[in-house]
């Protein structure tokens, strides 16, 4: 696998599979949290194909990045788009990608 690079599709920080898992996740039975609440996971749509694209790097997530992974999803035939990438709040009025979202 090698070591990740800025331009390597690997998730280094998780972020991106755990709310893939959340959002997909397949049933898996015996799961528990701590040893607690055992049962059943599940995501909230298992049969769902996702598409996930790397937007953010070590260098963080620059708005023409999230903006091409927006364009490349909508280009690929995406019906629905969930971005998760923010490691602070800002309002959508002051970050141009944000503005990218509305001016579709």
């Amino acid at each position: 696998m090698g070591i990740p690079t800025a331009t390597s599709p690997v998730d280094t920080a998780g972020h991106g599979t755990h709310t893939s898992s959340t959002a997909a996740g397949r049933f898996v039975d015996g799961a528990s949290a701590l040893g607690q609440a055992a049962g059943t996971a599940v995501g909230m749509a298992p049969e769902a194909h996702l598409a996930m694209y790397k937007i953010c790097t070590e260098f963080g997530c620059a708005g023409s990045d999230i903006l091409a992974g927006i364009d490349a999803a909508i280009e690929e035939g995406a019906d629905v788009l969930s971005l998760s990438s923010a490691a602070h709040r800002c309002p959508l009025t002051r970050t141009r990608s944000r503005w990218g979202h509305f001016r579709r």
